[in-house]
């Protein structure tokens, strides 16, 4: 039996550019890992189901609209000889929340399939057959912090430099009681946001320059931009006014993740238990006591 761990990721940026021939929009982001996440195992099966698959933790669906499930079919695709496999998936993560979950999982599914069978994918292959599941995919097969561009496939190695701001950088993450569709994000974008921004005045392959030229600079880590995330914030304004509280009364900047709804700041260090208990009291009072909560770190 191979385990897998699926770490969440959170979008430390999201730009939101052209409309593309292909129906997406050209994306460009820079992404870290943090080190919470669902858990994956895998084994070969004595059955005659190409894939069995058991989800715990979370009511999804364990056949050709999970993720995990369209991972294998595709592995087995370009080996058809593998035998059946069976596959236990842990959700610990939200889902809905802009943390990947999903995506985290089928490129875990893919890694475990090489490491079951001793088929290896190239890098490209792998991003290739990863980028076919869905636009996050690939992201999540360098493993640690990364930039990206297109719909997500063109992955973006960060400066040393850059990167060793981030690792082992303190993270709190909440994910309020609501849940933001992706579809229903980018549909937002492309009936009000696309209309006022000047990303639609330009060609996919030049925006695409601009970005690949911002991404090599960035220098700070907080308080990038997501724009997806003032349509969020007009349907919800608690997210707002809990990010001007969190400014006012910590010093924290909270940012949201992907297209939410689940949200992030950075913890100082020196952060106490007692910092910690009055930020999770104000964000209980703003968002309700079910709000999710989880410290941890990125990589």
């Amino acid at each position: 039996m191979i385990t897998r761990f699926c770490p969440a990721k959170i979008n430390l940026s999201l730009r939101v550019g052209p409309h593309r021939e292909d129906g997406f929009h050209e994306l460009s982001s820079l992404v870290a890992l943090l080190d919470w996440g669902d858990e994956l195992s895998l084994e070969w099966s004595p059955g005659k189901s190409p894939v069995e698959l058991e989800i715990s933790g979370a009511d999804l669906p364990a056949d050709e609209a999970n993720l995990v499930y369209r991972a294998v079919m595709a592995f087995r695709k370009k080996f058809p000889q593998l035998p059946p496999v069976r596959l236990h998936l842990q959700k610990n993560l939200p889902v809905e929340a802009g943390l990947g979950g999903g995506s985290s999982n089928a490129v875990q599914t893919l890694l475990g399939l090489e490491a079951l069978s001793g088929e290896r994918l190239s890098k490209p292959e792998r991003i290739a057959m990863a980028a076919t599941l869905g636009s996050d995919c690939p992201l999540f097969t360098e493993g640690r912090a990364v930039g990206f561009l297109g719909r997500g496939e063109i992955l973006q190695p960060l400066a040393e430099s850059l990167y060793q701001k981030l690792h082992h950088q303190r993270v709190l993450v909440l994910k309020p009681y609501f849940s933001v569709p992706t579809a229903w994000a980018f549909q937002k974008w492309r009936n009000k946001a696309l209309k006022t921004t000047e990303a639609n005045q330009v060609s996919p392959e030049k925006w695409r320059h601009a970005e690949t030229k911002r991404l090599a600079n960035v220098e700070q880590i907080q308080g990038l931009p997501n724009d997806l995330y003032p349509l969020v914030a007009e349907k919800y304004p608690a997210l707002p006014v809990l990010g001007r509280q969190f400014f006012e009364e910590f010093g924290l900047t909270l940012q949201m993740t992907g297209s939410g709804s689940a949200c992030f700041a950075f913890l100082p260090d020196g952060f106490s238990g007692e910092d910690k208990k009055a930020v999770e009291e104000r964000v209980f009072c703003s968002l309700g006591e079910d709000t999710l909560l989880k410290t941890g770190y990125l990589y």
